[in-house]
């Protein structure tokens, strides 16, 4: 499989749309984020996280159907064999537990597709269950550590695009009723991107909508908009504009990193304060101006930004597309990028087609999903920042974040 072959058939292209919310889901738009008592998060925690977890153990990344779970230097020390029908992703399955030292399970909550799909948890002992079917599940997202999550499904009616927004936990998601409905006739979906929960129960679900239906030589999920909805209440409040394009949320939760869509074409990464509104953006590439940034993920500590961006196209007769990752600060300065022929000279195979960072094992240490021009090349890497050192750690496709 190339990667020419594997974009055509699996990417999104960007459609013009518009949102109807059902009654059941009043919204509202707030002049400011309102304020709420810390909660547990999905975004990564931080040294004080509420789940009492201080630091990342390790990665896991998948081999074929094997999830390998490994240490920050890159060591495996445990694996579990996945379902062949289970197609893994950092949006399709989440670590519903914690793995402690000289442990060999964990609960996992994950998607497989089974006459549909289906959304299935594996319990410590390896034994799975199936907790809810339907025709397309979307966006898993979690709390690390906890079996706690949150995700779309969406089902085809013959106007338009519903999508309902589940939240719960491994016991009671398969009798949980749907948050939010909303449909949509130009088919755009409701990805869910963060959840927080306070004591396992969901407090808010954030969401955005994406282009659902026909692929092409797009580097960027298309994105528009960023809303949370309120559990409690049913209320939604968007919190960025359709023009804008969101990738991450601080560990905060009071800045959001986007893009710029506004004139059609994907735009340079930027930051908002949702308290005040005041955004901040980081110079494109001059290069990078047809394609556009993305993919970005802020630092445990909220004070780093790192994101992709793109250059060229990946399906022209003969490819010319060029990935560069880039790290700056919270006052639009850019600190550092890295080519992906920089990466790629670190891989075995001494060439890398497509570079995106996935996360950070520390408030130094980026983690880069690294393919080769055949996509099942997958690698991942690690950047040091205050060195700058590029160095391989491991095969396979990012998933998740370990915590002890």
């Amino acid at each position: 499989m190339n990667l020419r072959w594997l974009l055509l058939t699996s990417l999104l292209l960007v459609i013009l749309a518009c949102q109807t919310i059902l009654p059941q889901s009043p919204q509202a738009t707030p002049p400011g984020l309102p304020a709420e008592p810390p909660t547990e998060s999905s975004a990564p925690p931080s040294e004080a996280s509420p789940q009492g977890i201080s630091a990342v153990r390790g990665f896991a990344a998948v081999v074929g159907h094997t999830i390998e779970f490994r240490e920050k230097n890159g060591t495996k020390y445990a694996e579990i064999q996945g379902p062949e029908s289970a197609f893994w992703e950092a949006d399709r399955l989440h670590i519903a537990g914690s793995m402690p030292a000289g442990s060999q399970t964990v609960p996992l909550l994950y998607f497989v597709f089974d006459n549909g799909e289906s959304l299935v948890y594996r319990d410590p002992n390896g034994q799975a269950f199936t907790l809810s079917q339907g025709e397309s599940f979307m966006g898993l997202t979690g709390i690390p550590a906890r079996p706690v999550i949150a995700f779309s499904q969406l089902e085809y009616l013959p106007t338009s695009l519903r999508s309902k927004i589940y939240a719960g936990t491994a016991q009671n998601i398969s009798s949980a009723a749907p948050l939010l409905t909303i449909d949509d006739p130009e088919s755009w979906a409701i990805k869910v991107i963060l959840l927080e929960a306070v004591n396992d129960v969901p407090t808010r679900v954030w969401y955005t909508r994406i282009a659902y239906g026909i692929g092409g030589d797009i580097v960027f999920e298309p994105r528009k908009g960023l809303w949370y909805l309120d559990v409690a209440s049913g209320q939604t409040f968007q919190v960025l504009e359709d023009e804008a394009a969101p990738w991450d949320l601080s560990p905060d939760h009071t800045r959001v990193a986007y893009s710029n869509t506004g004139s059609g074409q994907p735009g340079g990464m930027a930051l908002r304060d949702l308290q005040s509104g005041a955004s901040v953006a980081y110079p494109l590439r001059p290069a990078s101006e047809p394609r556009g940034a993305g993919n970005a993920h802020f630092s445990p500590d909220g004070r780093y930004l790192a994101w992709m961006e793109g250059e060229g196209w990946m399906m022209a007769d003969v490819p010319t597309f060029h990935a560069t990752v880039r790290v700056g600060d919270l006052n639009g300065n850019v600190l550092a990028e890295f080519s992906d022929i920089e990466i790629g000279n670190a891989l075995p195979g001494g060439k890398a087609a497509w570079i995106q960072p996935v996360g950070w094992l520390d408030t130094q240490t980026l983690l880069i999903q690294a393919r080769g021009q055949n996509w099942e090349e997958a690698a991942i890497m690690k950047i040091d920042l205050p060195s700058k050192n590029v160095a391989y750690l491991a095969p396979g496709v990012f998933v998740a974040l370990v915590y002890p």
